[in-house]
């Protein structure tokens, strides 16, 4: 048996034998016919015109041909995996890199935002709430232009933001505000930070807490300052 290639497409009545097809044959008895060994097409014979010789060292050049193009294709596909690889391994880095910076930039942002807050008391923190949420004048930017015209034209429910300068305004307005407590809310709270949680007084006139709770006390009482929550009421 020898194995020769079909070198044009040629039928049989139940099939094509198509064009590179490698065939098992020998001779047959009859002339320019051969006769198929093997395979589907086992005990049928093909006129000599359909096939050709097979040029061994023709066809294993064309295999490595084959292999060298299968071995340039993987590595084609290795280096562009590589590369997507690395360019998702970029993309991360940057989208990383850019969130750090919203957050930075958040954070300064917020750090400048705190630094131009106006502190202000608590009287006209109040009175400047009511305006915003007063319908006819909720913007800061009519707010502004009233308290540019007259400071004195608010009512007497907001009285508070008629001494309160121009300038004052736009920067809680706009950056925001601290509440400035009054030396009587200083004194209040602390007051209550040197008294422990859950502290009752024991009767202990030589109680350290004790003593300097009423050593504020009396000082209220002496400069006539009476402090809710302090000495308010107390006789």
């Amino acid at each position: 048996m020898r194995y020769m290639r079909v070198k044009r497409d040629f039928s049989f009545p139940d099939r094509t034998v198509e064009r590179g097809e490698i065939l098992g044959v020998e001779d047959d008895h009859r002339r320019e016919l051969l006769y198929i060994l093997a395979g589907p097409l086992a005990n049928r014979s093909v006129h000599i015109d359909h096939l050709e010789e097979i040029d061994v060292l023709a066809l294993n050049e064309e295999l490595l041909n084959c292999q060298a193009q299968i071995r340039v294709l993987n590595r084609a596909v290795e280096i562009d995996a590589e590369q997507m690889e690395s360019d998702m391994k970029l993309a991360v880095a940057n989208a990383d890199r850019l969130q750090d910076n919203v957050i930075q930039l958040t954070r300064e942002l917020r750090e400048e935002r705190e630094g131009k807050k106006v502190p202000i008391p608590r009287t006209v923190a109040e009175a400047l709430q009511k305006v915003i949420s007063n319908p006819f004048h909720d913007k800061a930017e009519e707010v502004v232009r009233i308290h540019a015209r007259s400071s004195c034209d608010w009512s007497r429910e907001v009285n508070a933001l008629h001494d309160v300068s121009l300038d004052t305004v736009i920067r809680a307005l706009y950056y925001g505000y601290t509440i400035e407590e009054t030396p009587e809310e200083k004194v209040l709270d602390y007051f209550n930070s040197i008294t422990p949680a859950g502290w009752k007084f024991s009767g202990d006139a030589n109680d350290p807490v004790y003593i300097e709770r009423n050593a504020i006390r009396t000082t209220c009482s002496i400069l006539g300052k009476e402090i809710a929550g302090l000495n308010a009421g107390q006789k």
